[in-house]
C-alpha cells in the first residue's frame, strides 16, 4: 500500500534535477476562515498574498471560495471559485477568474495519512479586457500527499503535484515539506518549504517559496 506513493514522491523529485532554469524565491502567505455547516458540508473563504523576485515585489494576490462535501469519512468533493490579481514584470496586471472541482481521496495507515487529490480548473483571464480572453486556461492537476500524526497538533506532511494542460502536457511540478500545528480546536498553522519547477518554458523557472498559513474554523 505504501511503495507506490513513496515510489512516486522519489522519481518527482530525482526529476527536478534534469532540467537547466533561472532562480527566484517568494513568500506565500494567506489567511483562511473555515465554517462546518453540517457533519458534511464546510465552506472556507481565503485571502491570500504572494511575493517574487527574491520577496522584493509582489506577485499576486487572491481571494478563494469554497464549498467542500464529505461522501464519506474517506472521500471528499469540493467546488471553488478564485478572483486574482496577478502583477507582472512589465508592470501590467491580469485579472484571473478560476472555477475549479476537486476530488480528494484519505487512506490512514495508523499514524501515517495517504491522501491523493484530483483537480480540474479552468481560468479566465482579463475578461473583455484584451482580444482572447474567451479561450481559457485548462489545467488537471494530481497532488499525493503524505502525513504523519506525531501527536494531536503536530503533523508533518510531504507532497508532490504534477500540472497537466490541454495540450495534454505535464508543464509543471510542484513539491512541498511542512506541517501544520492546531494551538487548539479553532486556531491552526502551516509553514511549509515549496519547489516549483516548469518544465515546457524554453528558459524554465526554479522557484523557490516559503509558505505560512493561518485558519481559523468556527
Amino acid at each position: 500500500m505504501i511503495k507506490k506513493p513513496v515510489i512516486f514522491l522519489y522519481f518527482l523529485l530525482a526529476g527536478f534535477n534534469s532540467f537547466a532554469q533561472w532562480q527566484d524565491f517568494g513568500l506565500w502567505t494567506e489567511i483562511s476562515l473555515e465554517k462546518k455547516i453540517s457533519p458534511r458540508w464546510e465552506v472556507s473563504l481565503t485571502e491570500s498574498i504572494r511575493l517574487n523576485e527574491n520577496v522584493t515585489a509582489l506577485n499576486q494576490h487572491y481571494t478563494h471560495l469554497s464549498g467542500t462535501y464529505k461522501i464519506s469519512k474517506a472521500f471528499s468533493l469540493t467546488l471553488a471559485y478564485r478572483n486574482s490579481q496577478r502583477f507582472n514584470f512589465d508592470e501590467t496586471i491580469d485579472f484571473r477568474h478560476r472555477a475549479q472541482l476537486e476530488a480528494a481521496y484519505k487512506h490512514k495507515l495508523g499514524q501515517l495519512g495517504i491522501e491523493l487529490q484530483e483537480r480540474f480548473q479552468i481560468r479566465y483571464d482579463n475578461i473583455r479586457r484584451e482580444a482572447g480572453w474567451e479561450i481559457p486556461q485548462i489545467y488537471y492537476r494530481t497532488r499525493l500527499t503524505l502525513d504523519y500524526d506525531l501527536d494531536s497538533r503536530f503533523t508533518p506532511f510531504a507532497s508532490a503535484e504534477i500540472f497537466l494542460n490541454q495540450s495534454r502536457y505535464i508543464d509543471n511540478l510542484r513539491l512541498r515539506a511542512g506541517f501544520d500545528y492546531d494551538f487548539n480546536k479553532k486556531n491552526s498553522v502551516r509553514l511549509y518549504y515549496m519547489i516549483d519547477q516548469d518544465l515546457q518554458e524554453n528558459d524554465p523557472l526554479r522557484f523557490f517559496a516559503i509558505g505560512l498559513g493561518y485558519k481559523f474554523s468556527f
